[in-house]
């Protein structure tokens, strides 16, 4: 048997589909925008997360552009001013 790269797109989504059993066992549901945030945590590319979770592709993008964002202004917060 040869053995898988760790970027090999099979690995990745045998190990997105055992992160997100594992998020299974909680007993709330994350919201769409958690979900596809979690799935680029992962690897996931823009286009895989939008075929997952039946959205446009453009929807993908502006929600991690979003969080991106959001991020972003919370690191500026977080420098201290000279």
């Amino acid at each position: 048997m040869d053995q898988k790269k760790p970027n090999d797109p099979t690995v990745t989504r045998l190990n997105v589909l055992i992160n997100l059993a594992l998020e299974q066992r909680t007993d709330e549901t994350p919201s769409l925008a958690s979900r596809i945030i979690r799935l680029a945590e992962m690897g996931v590319s823009s286009s895989d997360i939008a075929d997952i979770v039946s959205k446009p592709s453009s929807y993908v993008a502006a929600t991690l552009a979003q969080r991106k964002k959001k991020t972003s202004k919370q690191k500026k917060k977080a420098r201290p001013s000279s």
